[in-house]
């Protein structure tokens, strides 16, 4: 793969496609965009949907007006693509131009879908965003709280904000290990299920058969290159 297709795949693959984010959207629309803005605009990412569609009671002049706006980023967006920046061979400034222009056309869709909706459509789009991407972990919980938007309403200070951050890492680390016993405990009951199917006789020939008890560690096998025992293969001479 060459260095644009890769730069084209990086920015792809926080983007939705015109055929995805206004055809058959997923039940429900990704909350970040990663360090590539969505050119076709949060709102519009997520006015797609049926569900939250109904729940704005959007109408059909404003449908016909989404999929207008719709069609006019997607020029914009191929228009991107065949940019001389695309082709720009340092690969940070590569991505630094892709950036920076997805970034221009995400803030130029949120001015189109402001301007589709009315204030309380609005609000309310917002209002949902808000709380499906608290509903998805300790990361997106801290993205909520520190949005522009709503921590000028809240009022919170650099100290909270600071605060906040260093809480969010402790309570992820400590959610992950929760999470690796939950599935650790899921996992054991599901291999006792399975074998309580098994006679006693062909419980014993498995047990044979699978080998002393051996637990791997992801973690402590990241630590080595290569060769045994964490330790670094030596080069042939």
């Amino acid at each position: 793969m060459t260095p644009v297709c890769r730069s084209l795949a990086a920015a792809a693959c926080v983007l939705w496609l015109s055929a995805v984010a206004f055809g058959q959207p997923p039940a429900t629309p990704a909350v970040s965009a990663g360090p590539f803005s969505n050119p076709y605009g949060r709102s519009f990412q997520w006015l797609a949907n049926p569900q939250v569609q109904e729940e704005l009671k959007l109408t059909d002049d404003q449908w016909d007006k989404i999929k207008q706006a719709q069609e006019e980023m997607s020029k914009k967006m191929r228009e991107l693509y065949r940019s001389k920046d695309i082709g720009e061979r340092d690969p940070r400034k590569r991505e630094q131009a892709i950036r920076e222009k997805t970034r221009a056309l995400s803030d130029e869709a949120e001015d189109k879908a402001r301007a589709i909706l009315r204030k309380e459509q609005a609000e309310r789009l917002k209002q949902i965003i808000w709380q499906t991407q608290m509903s998805r972990g300790s990361p997106e919980i801290l993205d909520v709280l520190l949005d522009k938007e709503l921590s000028a309403d809240l009022g919170l200070s650099d100290e909270q904000r600071d605060h906040l951050r260093r809480k969010q890492a402790a309570v992820f680390e400590e959610n992950r290990g929760k999470v690796r016993e939950f599935y650790r405990q899921l996992y054991a009951k599901t291999r006792e299920t399975l074998f309580a199917e098994l006679t006693a006789d062909q419980r014993k020939k498995l047990e044979a058969r699978l080998g002393p008890n051996y637990e791997f560690k992801p973690e402590a096998g990241r630590k080595s290159v290569s060769g045994p025992a964490g330790k670094e293969a030596k080069p042939k001479k």
